[in-house]
């Protein structure tokens, strides 16, 4: 328990509290006031399915994060994008080669949001073109498995205006996750719910899926970033290419337009096996960033690179 002490006539500081010297006595302790800060960490596309559901039956789910797990659990919040639906469903891309029927259908075994959970992810972001592969029922399934393991959520594989958004607080700092998703959603419904989280007195994040596979970003989608930044967005985060996109600083925004893979089972370039995660500190309102290298091993498992 910390304390004051108390000496007449001179100022003396303990811990975070403060006597202030007063003749014939001291005044009551003032309590000086933390700074709000919050540390968060995003990954970008996890996909639990194919040759990675292959390793995760031999060697166990936990396996493919076991190099991650003590970054991803150091962050007091952590996001990934998750690249497809959690369901009781047998898989139709396990053993399929590019181009056969299934190989882009996806779907992860039940104990994948518990495998998520125990590896220090916080939310997944639901909102991308694979939520979809199992339809209505693997969204529900997704959701409930989530919920049950204690991962949030938040996306829009349906546009559902409840999905649109998570709120929460995190050591004192009023966050908001706000989705975007290239292929159900309307750009009036994101930016008026990155106006009303500003509004609020949230520090609004955007999550996104969009632009194209293995290229950098399109000139719509560095559009759209910028109309984002203008509505009120503090960070931008994007997913969707597999490859690690280009980062770039507006009105004092960071906006990584795509973190590339984080779980995945694609190896045939050195583009596509790097992607990053990315650490944000928010404090008092101001986010500032930095990139952690990540690389796809053959072995199933994705580790921190080695750049030297």
């Amino acid at each position: 328990m910390k304390c004051a002490l108390y000496i007449s006539g001179a100022l003396l500081i303990v811990g975070a509290f403060v006597a202030l010297p007063y003749v014939g006595g001291v005044l009551p302790l003032v309590t000086q006031p933390t700074p709000r800060e919050a540390e968060l960490l995003f990954g970008g596309d996890v996909m639990f399915d194919r040759y990675i559901r292959d390793v995760s039956e031999r060697r166990g789910q936990v396996y493919v994060l076991s190099c991650l797990s003590d970054v991803l659990n150091s962050a007091d919040y952590t996001v990934v994008n998750l690249e497809g639906p959690i369901t009781e469903y047998e898989s139709t891309s396990r053993g399929t080669r590019d181009g056969e029927p299934g190989h882009y259908r996806f779907t992860f075994p039940p104990e994948t949001a518990a495998t998520l959970r125990g590896s220090g992810v916080d939310v997944a972001h639901v909102g991308n073109n694979h939520m979809r592969d199992f339809g209505s029922e693997g969204i529900a399934q997704t959701i409930a498995t989530l919920t049950a393991a204690g991962v949030q959520h938040f996306g829009n594989p349906n546009d559902t205006p409840e999905m649109r958004t998570y709120a929460t607080t995190v050591r004192g700092v009023p966050i908001t996750f706000v989705s975007w998703n290239d292929w159900a959603q309307a750009e009036a419904a994101a930016v008026a719910s990155i106006a009303g989280a500003r509004a609020s007195r949230s520090v609004p994040i955007v999550y996104t899926h969009w632009g194209d596979e293995y290229v950098g970003a399109p000139e719509r989608v560095r559009v759209l970033a910028h109309r984002f930044v203008d509505a009120g967005a503090a960070l931008i985060i994007g997913s969707h290419s597999h490859v690690e996109g280009e980062y770039e600083r507006y009105q004092g925004v960071d906006i990584y337009y795509s973190l590339g893979n984080l779980v995945f089972d694609q190896y045939f370039s050195e583009e596509v096996r790097n992607g990053i995660l990315v650490r944000a500190i928010i404090k008092d309102g101001v986010v500032t960033t930095e990139r952690i290298p990540v690389r796809l091993e053959t072995d199933g498992r994705t580790c921190l690179r080695n750049l030297l």
